[in-house]
């Protein structure tokens, strides 16, 4: 097939070459190759990926063309026990454990979900589950629930007697399967059914759209007993970028099942790919993860869940579409997130930055009494607590020149809180109210992409990284910390002759709740840094109280990207650097201060670079793992 695909390819470039139009635009010509590429990459890995399965241990137990896929039966090992698995053309799509005592013991952890039933609808009588395969799920429930209906939808003809004859499928009149589209079955049945378990991907990578959007999800909810759940495994990542498959059919599956719980099966803060688990719940009933019947459930999976549920308000999904049967983009959204998952290295995208950019700017702005303010602490509250050890909170009342009280929040996400040796890194998360130098529009508010959502995103993207990366000795900590107020009091703004960087005023003057022993190291500030001609200079009081600082990470910035960081020494600037450095920690800003819409209307996303925050977030991470392990 790959062969094939590039055969096609060169033959639909022809037409274009003989009308001359690569050679009027050749750098369409070079986006059309480099599009090549990206496909062959991907189909030869989908094609050669049972070479990665089909090892010289492996014993193959039967192949065979099926009507719609190659079938292949093997036997290796897993998790150290022999097993037996189907592979579906190029996907290992389903397993069996040889020496399993009971049919409940199944090998892929997405599968155990089934098991919510136990504690939502315990009573199950009619089951229908959506792709066969080698009828795991069936299995299980029909020897936990012997006296229950299993209706399966499995169009792969062959399946069903190669279930009964390879991974012990009972004969029983319980268990039916059709053969035909579980859509199409759906609606063409007159039963309601107390759980619905869908798993219909054709390849590991690619799930028909018919199965993804609200009308089926709708039709599914329809065809459910009053107290019924349904339960889907989604393949995907968490990504916040637009093209996001996963949180677009999150929005779709809440438009649908207003009572809805999502679990990542590995991690709910990983941003690679995993299967994800979508439960809908047709009734009110509301899981309490603190109940005995969950903390004590003698089902791993269920104990787990308060770890594996996926706080939806760390998303913010008014840009992601809804599917619909008229508009269900699921081939081009599981290619982007192909192309994001290609590298699974512990690497640092700055899209992905970006992304969190927006994000923020969808809650709009960010001043100490906007909504939007509320929102960015909640996210990164919640962030925080995932990405980190341990989270403190530092609250307190600040009454402003207006008469007015304001409440601000510091939020220290915290790596190896034990370790007396610390590392801080800083920036604030707050945006001034209005656009003091935008003669114009001085009374508009302000989006503060760069002011303010910047740094907030490479910090956020920071913690990630360095948390998953183990690159950090157990001796010494890093304390990451979310500043509020830097803006000072939102009638003044960064502007005023009265402005003060209120929330590391606040930390500076409390460091010794923090650190009653010993002090950081030192700090690192960033502030203002996706503008898209990023430039750092050595700012000027960052050198007098921190000099030894500034020239270390000028070694690391400069052998990563001289262009960025220029060996020159820039003005005095006073940001949250300066109260850290009164207290007696030596900290250095890194900022890019010429930037020409600060405190305008004009400091939008389209300003912000990638190319910016991802070199930003590279440099801080090489530095903070350099002087962590030196």
């Amino acid at each position: 097939m790959g062969g094939v695909s590039i055969i096609l390819f060169v033959l639909g470039l022809i037409p274009l070459l003989v009308l001359g139009f690569l050679q009027k635009k050749p750098t369409h010509f070079l986006m059309l190759l480099i599009v090549l590429v990206v496909v062959s990459f991907f189909q030869f890995g989908l094609e050669h990926q049972d070479a990665f399965f089909l090892h010289n241990n492996t014993k193959v137990v039967y192949q065979k063309d099926g009507v719609y896929e190659k079938i292949t039966l093997y036997e290796d090992t897993y998790k150290d026990r022999p097993v037996r698995f189907l592979m579906q053309d190029k996907s290992s799509s389903a397993a069996m454990f040889l020496d399993a005592i009971n049919p409940a013991d199944l090998v892929y952890n997405y599968t155990k979900y089934y098991a919510l039933y136990k504690i939502v609808n315990p009573d199950i009588k009619n089951v229908f589950v959506i792709g066969g395969g080698a009828y795991s799920i069936p299995k299980a429930i029909h020897y936990e629930k012997p006296d229950a209906f299993i209706d399966v939808a499995e169009i792969e003809p062959q399946l069903p007697e190669l279930a009964r004859q390879y991974f012990t499928l009972p004969e029983t009149a319980q268990i039916n399967t059709y053969q035909e589209d579980g859509r199409q079955f759906l609606r063409s049945s007159d039963k309601k059914y107390d759980l619905i378990f869908s798993d219909v991907y054709n390849t590991i990578y690619s799930i028909p759209f018919q199965f993804t959007t609200k009308e089926f999800l709708e039709l599914a909810k329809d065809k459910m007993s009053d107290s019924g759940i349904f339960v889907a495994n989604i393949i995907g990542d968490l990504s916040r970028q637009d093209d996001s498959f996963v949180l677009s059919e999150m929005k779709t599956f809440q438009e649908a099942f207003g009572n809805s719980y999502f679990f990542a099966v590995s991690d709910p803060y990983l941003a690679k790919g995993q299967n994800i688990i979508f439960l809908g719940i047709k009734g009110d009933k509301k899981i309490n993860f603190d109940d005995p019947i969950v903390k004590n459930n003698t089902e791993d999976i269920i104990r787990k869940l308060k770890n594996n549920i996926i706080d939806v308000n760390r998303f913010e999904l008014s840009s992601y579409p809804v599917l619909e049967d008229n508009f269900a983009p699921v081939e081009y959204m599981m290619g982007q997130f192909l192309e994001r998952n290609s590298n699974q290295n512990n690497t640092i995208d700055g899209k992905e930055i970006l992304s969190v950019v927006a994000q923020q700017l969808r809650y709009g702005p960010r001043y100490l009494t906007a909504p939007g303010h509320k929102a960015t602490q909640d996210f990164l509250i919640s962030e925080a607590g995932g990405l980190s050890d341990e989270v403190k909170i530092q609250k307190w009342n600040k009454i402003g020149s207006d008469g007015n009280i304001y409440e601000l929040k510091n939020i220290i996400a915290r790596i190896n809180p034990t370790a007396s040796l610390r590392i801080l890194i800083g920036t604030h998360y707050d945006s001034t109210k209005r656009a003091s130098r935008d003669k114009n529009n001085s009374n508009q508010l302000v989006s503060g992409a760069n002011n303010s959502a910047s740094g907030t995103a490479v910090l956020i993207e920071l913690l990630r990284n360095l948390k998953n990366s183990n690159a950090i000795r157990s001796d010494i900590g890093l304390d990451f910390v979310f500043f509020d107020g830097e803006e000072g009091i939102e009638m003044q703004g960064g502007d005023s002759l009265h402005w003060s960087p209120l929330g590391s005023t606040y930390f500076a003057d409390h460091v010794k709740e923090l650190y009653p022993n010993k002090k950081p190291e030192e700090g690192i500030i960033i502030d203002m840094v996706c503008n898209k001609d990023l430039q750092i200079l050595k700012e000027s009081s960052s050198l007098e109280s921190a000099k030894n600082q500034v020239e270390d990470f000028w070694k690391v910035a400069q052998k990563i990207n001289p262009a960025v960081f220029l060996n020159k020494i820039g003005p005095a600037i006073q940001d949250d650097q300066t109260p850290l450095n009164k207290a007696g920690i030596p900290s250095f800003l890194l900022i890019d201060f010429n930037y020409p819409y600060l405190y305008t209307t004009q400091d939008t996303l389209d300003k912000c670079s990638s190319k910016s925050l991802e070199i930003i977030a590279n440099v801080l991470k090489n530095y903070i793992i350099n002087i962590t392990n030196e």
